[in-house]
């Protein structure tokens, strides 16, 4: 997890169409001595989450980044604890989160990345959606754009059990620029897993995590992990590292040239494919597929 600005010169980029509660405020806070900005251009690293509402797990979560070499710039969360309409802090970072008694979502961005960056949150009037515009006067990701946005979603269930509380308009407006969907989205449906028969109740409840790139961010994904300790939630702590182009190396190529081919031959000719599992049925397929 690495915290630097992103900002470089501009390239040319052909993009393919493709039992401790903390004091509760919302003030900016300090950043921790010894982590200001690394040098540019890098790594934008952001970590997304669901709290399970938990104080617990928020406190284990932010506290696990004390053992990283630098802060996550953005830290997503669903679910996090609310006390009366107040969100916990931590040392370095300033929240956002929509303006309701029990806002659903919440963003926590890094003191030193807002001292960068402005940072524009858009509600859209929901408790489960938040929007993050980023911006600048330079260009962002060793690319033309100087705009990129977050959408953090926490989709739930409506009383009919086939549509969801955050729409697929909602979640994937048609930008121009890059963008970066993320969250706990409550698909579970046969589409994802073919060969287990889903009830209504398995269909409606799960806590799949997900994360959706537009095509002009897509050559800036580096990596997707979930490598963080585990914070107490039935949800694993996801991060999302993003990086210039030029610094995302192609894997090598195999050395064709250099395969035992004498050795590998009667195995290749020996191997047999395995028959296929059976399919689900295209109704187990519509009943599983929400906003439909």
């Amino acid at each position: 997890m690495v915290l630097s600005p992103w900002r470089s010169q501009a390239l040319p980029l052909h993009l393919a169409i493709v039992g401790f509660v903390p004091v509760m405020n919302n003030q900016p806070m300090p950043p921790p001595a010894g982590r200001g900005l690394a040098p540019a251009p890098v790594f934008l690293s952001v970590i997304q989450h669901n709290c399970l509402g938990s104080w617990n797990v928020f406190l284990s979560l932010f506290e696990s980044f004390r053992e990283a070499a630098t802060y996550p710039s953005i830290v997503l969360l669903q679910d996090p604890p609310v006390n009366k309409a107040h969100l916990p802090s931590f040392n370095g970072f300033k929240s956002f989160f929509p303006p309701v008694r029990k806002p659903r979502v919440a963003a926590y961005v890094h003191a030193s990345f807002l001292s960068n960056y402005t940072v524009l949150p858009r509600f859209k009037g929901m408790d489960d959606v938040l929007a993050l515009d980023i911006s600048s006067s330079e260009p962002l990701f060793g690319t033309a754009f100087h705009s990129f946005r977050i959408i953090n979603a926490y989709s739930t269930n409506t009383a009919d059990h086939r549509v969801y509380s955050v729409s697929p308009e909602t979640l994937f407006p048609d930008l121009g620029f890059p963008l970066l969907v993320l969250g706990d989205l409550n698909i579970h449906n046969p589409l994802s897993d073919p060969l287990r028969q889903f009830s209504h109740r398995e269909i409606s409840s799960s806590v799949i995590d997900l994360a959706f790139s537009n095509p002009p961010l897509l050559p800036l994904i580096q990596s997707w992990e979930a490598s963080l300790p585990s914070t107490g939630s039935d949800h694993i702590p996801i991060t999302i590292t993003l990086a210039p182009p030029s610094l995302n190396q192609k894997p090598p190529r195999p050395r064709w040239a250099d395969t035992d081919w004498e050795t590998l031959d009667p195995i290749v000719k020996g191997f047999k494919v395995p028959a296929a599992p059976p399919c689900p049925t295209p109704p187990n397929w519509t009943n599983g597929c929400p906003n439909r």
